[in-house]
């Protein structure tokens, strides 16, 4: 029987969404782009997985993000997501890929580290992906919407 509970599960879905990179003046030319989600209430988690065709794609130096989240993270301040993301067939030596993302927002901003960063907040570009090495990542993260 249905209740008005705060507690009664009346919001669950589970779904697909397509991701992809964005950088100004970039094409990407994908042989995967796959999506996952389950929202539970307000939580959303969702795991991607993106990898580019070895041609197809134009790359630059001009700043990547990743677009496609099902649900917009909460307005609410201080509810940005961290996103964890495995790589493979990057141009640039990483020691690492991060993620973030904004109040409101469907996109993710991922950031390098390399051996020679002395910081964490380097954005990527998009020719840190590689035009003909099929780059991939493969992305998770938990986020809260409203």
């Amino acid at each position: 029987a249905a209740s008005a509970n705060a507690n009664t599960l009346d919001d669950y879905e589970e779904g697909t969404f397509t991701p992809a990179y964005s950088a100004t003046s970039a094409v990407f030319s994908y042989n995967v782009q796959k999506g996952f989600y389950t929202k539970v209430g307000n939580m959303v988690t969702i795991s991607a997985f993106l990898r580019l065709n070895v041609t197809g794609n134009t790359l630059n130096a001009n700043a990547l993000t990743i677009t496609g989240l099902p649900f917009a993270v909460s307005a609410t301040t201080d509810s940005r997501a961290n996103v964890s993301i495995r790589w493979n067939g990057i141009t640039t030596a990483l020691i690492g890929i991060f993620g973030e993302t904004g109040n409101s927002s469907t996109t993710i901003t991922p950031y390098k580290i390399t051996a020679a960063s002395a910081n964490y907040n380097t954005q990527m570009v998009s020719n840190d992906l590689s035009a003909t090495a099929t780059s991939q990542m493969f992305i998770s993260m938990s986020y809260l919407t409203d």
